[in-house]
């Protein structure tokens, strides 16, 4: 019998994984759409004011493009849109882009995406060897970020996103950043719960600290979407992001009760289905937590976790 519910419960848990596949798949289709029917405000932008609010949302003022970026402009060449627009070659904004990682046609034309994406989903240890890919593209490389995510998570719809912050210069004493967007997650789908543990893991064994982050429903699906540049928030030195609150990423990664707050505890199926999963990349080496002593303390939290739904 037991044998007879635990198929029942795979085949539920697959038919689970298919339809959350089709919504997102679906509401992705929708917004390219959107995009492409040319519904964004950025097409009705000219060129010159999508090159000043670049920079402005990472943190550079109008009167700091000069400075920071160079390419010949003066002060007066970005004053207004006019005068920035003799200066705007294909090159240049080439060159803005590719500083920021963000589509060059977007800048150009208002079409597309903004950022780029990258997507680890199944795949989290590529995450790690994406951040030291970061951190060893330059000499002093700064690599933070953010897992951003909403409460109550909705079943079958993409809820978090990990921006990863790298720097690329500095003003006086702040620092200049740009982001890495790596979206397509949903927190309360086991596979997502762990690879996203398993992300974060892989960010903390090469010393980079993901704050976590509650923020609006909206903003972060037009974020995640590519569709939204968002605001800086020059008196926080940080993005100005609608946030309803913090959460600790590393107690998601090692504490098993926080870990599988996402999940829904009626639905056993998914919260061992995530457990396992985390434990395949604890023995696999790919989830370390702090040192030794706690690394196999936080292992037996987790097996014991998963022994009291298996019994």
């Amino acid at each position: 019998m037991e044998e007879i519910i635990g198929i029942v419960a795979g085949v539920i848990g697959a038919i689970g994984g298919l339809y959350q596949g089709y919504r997102w798949l679906r509401k992705k289709l929708d917004a390219r759409k959107e995009k492409l029917t040319g519904s964004d405000n950025s097409i009705k932008e000219s060129v010159a004011e999508r090159f000043v609010k670049l920079f402005e949302s990472h943190g550079v003022y109008r009167n700091q493009i000069p400075e920071f970026f160079g390419h010949e402009l003066t002060i007066a060449d970005v004053q207004t849109e006019e005068s920035l627009l003799t200066k705007l070659t294909p090159s240049l904004l080439q060159s803005a882009a590719d500083l920021f990682q963000i589509n060059a046609e977007w800048l150009s034309h208002g079409q597309g995406d903004i950022f780029k994406s990258h997507h680890f989903y199944k795949h989290p240890a590529k995450f790690g060897e994406f951040i030291e890919k970061l951190q060893y593209s330059g000499d002093e490389k700064e690599i933070e970020g953010f897992v951003l995510t909403v409460k109550p998570p909705r079943k079958h719809e993409e809820d978090t996103l990990i921006p990863l912050k790298e720097s690329v210069g500095r003003i006086g004493d702040r620092t200049i950043f740009r982001y890495h967007l790596c979206p397509d997650w949903i927190l309360s789908y086991w596979k997502c719960c762990a690879d996203v543990a398993c992300c974060i893991a892989q960010a903390q064994m090469r010393d980079v600290y993901l704050a976590g982050k509650y923020v609006e429903r909206d903003w972060l699906q037009s974020f995640a979407d590519g569709a939204l540049l968002p605001k800086f928030a020059f008196d926080l030195d940080e993005l100005d992001m609608p946030s309803t609150g913090w959460w600790q990423t590393d107690e998601f990664v090692d504490i098993p009760e926080k870990f599988i707050e996402p999940l829904s505890k009626e639905d056993g199926f998914s919260v061992v289905s995530a457990i396992e999963r985390w434990l395949k990349y604890f023995d696999a080496g790919k989830i370390y937590v702090h040192s030794d002593t706690i690394n196999k303390k936080a292992g037996k939290a987790f097996r014991e976790e998963v022994d009291k739904y298996i019994r």
